[in-house]
């Protein structure tokens, strides 16, 4: 039946009510009414004469009785206009019920009137208004699965049922009976062209027999309910409908005026609430395996799923189905996560471009508004033009990322140049990676190739917001077969901590520092495509996983580091160039002034010792005359190999001029010098030199001097020293002179052999 039909039936019959009613008022008031009663009760002989011995004060208790029904009956019969009015002037149904149950309360002069719709889909009453006790309380029940309810007797039954105890009845579950302040119950089914609405339900508190009047008058009441529920319901329908199309215009709007994701979110679920009444709605949006919070309203703070894994609750399922959800009872669903005890269905369906998930929208919802296959059909449609509108926003989000990261380059590019020092450009290296990829951690390590490990130079983790030198933080590449091929191949790998293909001992370490992917990087530098070393970029499990234009940068940020690296390199090997000496691989004379000059002011800065040593190959121009400068040479490179290691790293050496050589000993007093050049000259002694004649040996003269404070610089310095070393030479050779503490004295230390 359609609503034209239905208001139209309605208006007529409230028009014949009205006129009914207003008939018998008329009748009633009328004195002529009264005076034909007499009159025919005179004229009927044997009634007459009873009657007349009655006397006129019985026959005006008659009469008044007689008044009194006919005024019950205009009372009913304005109730009933006021149910058909109230049908007629409210589309609103939750407030049309409450009316409907407040005239019929009245009608009846009953204890109690309860309204229930009912749920076709589910199979079940939904309480929506009461009169009486129950008023606030009637709304809120809920009926367990399968439980027998009056309402569902009556519309299975398809007529009235009269149950004179509650307590007693096959129609009711004791459960149910217990809950109301209800012994007699006259049940009438709603129900309009064989659908099923719902039930009416008078009741008393006493036992009550109900008389053939109630009810027909229950009946005449009850077709008045059912046509005034289905006419709103259709109302309703229509004002869905009506509210769909302004959602989707409002929807498509927001794609139109807005590219931000979660100015987005938050009309989605506003859109939803207030124009369709959707109590609780949400939309989630997929990172990785979590799908995060955009946006809710009707939620309670302390009830809303910030963060749900793929693997939990309806929304999980619809990720992992890529399918819409609906639950007509969340109390049977073992997947549903529940918020609030209220709610009795749910609606999930995916946010889809083409068939990736970009996350999920989600109503749920709670007595007496139940969602059915038409709420499930528009949201789907909602849903797709929300998917677009999501999908517009990240693509304008990957632009505006795209952008900005490209600055980033361009200014990590800046920063790569500005120096040719190494360590300031592994710095930047960290630095650049970290703000413009977002990564957790970046490592910037350098290959041992043969020794077969990764030694780390700077290692960056953001749970600690620092970047940290371990020189001495190195592994055997032999345990991490995929980073040693990414050093071999020199081709990037990314690693995933969930893939069942990854090396275990990868694996191990990526979950070892919380840690889910990591992307890995060969530094190559040089036209010879020489591996330096490695970048690892790091992303935590909280974190979302590398995108495309991730990796892309990455590489892009690696390639440009390598050039700058190799500048750094090539800057340093210059650099080194500078201050070394090509032939004994010692500092050269530049070279050691250079440092010497910070070792003495250090010295004197803070009071420490410093020595120096002068030492002169012994007879050296007759091992060029004798054997060839190529022997002298090779002299000289053996006594730079003795040096060293008789030295320590601190220690500075440097070749000062043909067969001289000066050392520097930082932090250490004359007496340990001395001892020092004594361990030089014997292990020199050692050395035999293969030549055309046969193996010849090699001693040195060694001067020792140590800085006095009155020395002003590293020359004055040296200078002493070699004057202890002339001294040397001038005793004979092969031995250690040096200057006592006062700097007067030149002793030697140790006499030839012999």
């Amino acid at each position: 039946m359609s609503p034209i039909v239905i208001v139209c039936a309605g208006a007529v019959i409230a028009a014949l009510l009205t006129g009914a009613f207003w008939l018998v008022k008329t009748t009633l008031k009328s004195p002529r009414f009264y005076r034909r009663q007499t009159a025919a009760l005179v004229s009927s002989k044997p009634t007459a004469r009873v009657w007349l011995h009655l006397g006129e004060e019985a026959i005006s208790q008659k009469f008044s009785k007689m008044i009194e029904v006919e005024h019950g009956h205009a009372r009913q019969m304005e109730l009933l206009n006021a149910i058909t009015q109230a049908a007629l002037s409210t589309a609103d149904l939750p407030h049309l019920l409450q009316t409907l149950a407040d005239r019929l309360c009245e009608l009846f002069a009953a204890d109690g009137a309860y309204l229930t719709l009912w749920d076709e889909s589910r199979q079940r009453a939904i309480p929506a208004a009461a009169y009486g006790e129950m008023r606030t309380v009637y709304p809120t029940l809920k009926t367990e699965p399968g439980e027998r309810t009056l309402t569902e007797a009556v519309l299975r039954t398809g007529h009235v049922l009269v149950v004179e105890d509650s307590y007693n009845s096959p129609y009711i579950s004791p459960r149910i009976a217990a809950l109301f302040p209800t012994r007699s119950s006259l049940a009438l089914p709603l129900i309009v062209d064989d659908k099923k609405l719902g039930a009416t339900i008078i009741s008393y508190i006493q036992i009550h027999r109900f008389t053939e009047d109630e009810i027909s008058l229950g009946e005449q009441a009850a077709g008045q309910i059912a046509l005034a529920v289905a006419k709103a319901q259709l109302v309703d329908a229509e004002r869905r409908r009506a509210g769909q199309l302004a959602a989707l215009q409002s929807i498509s709007q927001a794609i139109v005026s807005s590219l931000e994701l979660n100015q987005i979110f938050d009309t989605v679920v506003h859109v939803l609430h207030h124009t369709f009444g959707y109590k609780l709605v949400s939309i989630y949006r997929l990172y990785g395996e979590w799908l995060h919070l955009g946006a809710q309203v009707g939620y309670q703070d302390e009830s809303v799923y910030w963060k749900i894994p793929v693997s939990r609750g309806v929304v999980g399922r619809t990720v992992r189905t890529r399918k819409p959800q609906l639950v007509k009872d969340v109390s049977v669903d073992p997947d549903f996560l529940r918020a609030s005890d209220e709610i009795d269905c749910e609606i999930c369906v995916p946010l889809l471009k083409e068939q990736t998930v970009l996350g999920t929208l989600n109503i749920e919802s709670c007595a007496p508004r139940s969602l059915t296959e038409e709420d499930l059909e528009f949201l789907v449609t909602f849903a797709g033009q929300t998917a677009v509108a999501i999908e517009n926003a990240r693509i304008f989000a990957e632009m505006q990322r795209r952008a900005i990261k490209e600055w980033l380059l361009l200014e990590a590019i800046r920063d790569f140049t500005a120096g040719l020092d190494t360590e300031a450009v592994i710095n930047a290296i960290v630095e650049h990676m970290v703000r413009a990829i977002e990564v957790s951690g970046c490592t910037v390590s350098r290959w041992d190739e043969a020794g077969g490990r990764r030694v780390t130079l700077l290692d960056y983790d953001i749970d600690s917001d620092v970047s940290t030198d371990n020189p001495g933080n190195s592994y055997s590449l032999d345990e991490y077969p995929v980073t040693r091929s990414v050093l071999e191949n020199l081709q990037p790998v990314l690693i995933r901590c969930d893939d069942p293909s990854i090396d275990p001992a990868e694996q191990a370490l990526l979950k070892r520092y919380g840690n889910k992917e990591l992307f890995m990087l060969p530094l190559v530098v040089g036209r010879e495509k020489k591996v330096f070393g490695l970048i690892e970029l790091f992303r935590k499990e909280y974190a979302s996983s590398f995108s495309k234009s991730d990796l892309e940068l990455a590489q892009s940020l690696a390639a440009q580091s390598s050039i700058a690296l190799e500048n750094a390199l090539l800057y340093a090997e210059t650099q080194r160039l500078a201050i070394m000496d090509e032939l004994t691989s010692l500092y050269n004379r530049r070279g050691f002034f250079e440092l010497g000059r910070r070792e003495f002011e250090r010295a004197d800065r803070y009071g420490h010792a410093l020595t120096a040593l002068f030492l002169d190959i012994d007879h050296f121009k007759v091992f060029n005359d004798t054997y060839s400068y190529a022997v002298g040479d090779q002299v000289l490179r053996r006594v730079a190999i003795s040096l060293k290691n008789c030295l320590r790293e601190v220690d500075l050496v440097g070749r000062y001029g043909g067969e001289e050589i000066i050392v520097l000993l930082p932090e250490t007093p004359l007496h340990a010098a001395v001892e020092v050049a004594e361990r030089i000259c014997r292990m020199v002694e050692t050395i035999q030199v293969e030549t055309d004649q046969g193996e010849a040996s090699i001693t040195v003269s060694v001067g020792v001097c140590q800085k006095l404070p009155e020395m002003d610089d590293i020359e004055t310095l040296i200078d002493c020293a070699g004057q202890a070393l002339h001294e040397a030479k001038q005793q004979g050779r092969n031995r250690v002179v040096y200057q006592n503490c006062a700097g007067q004295e030149l002793i030697a230390f140790r006499a030839p052999d012999v």
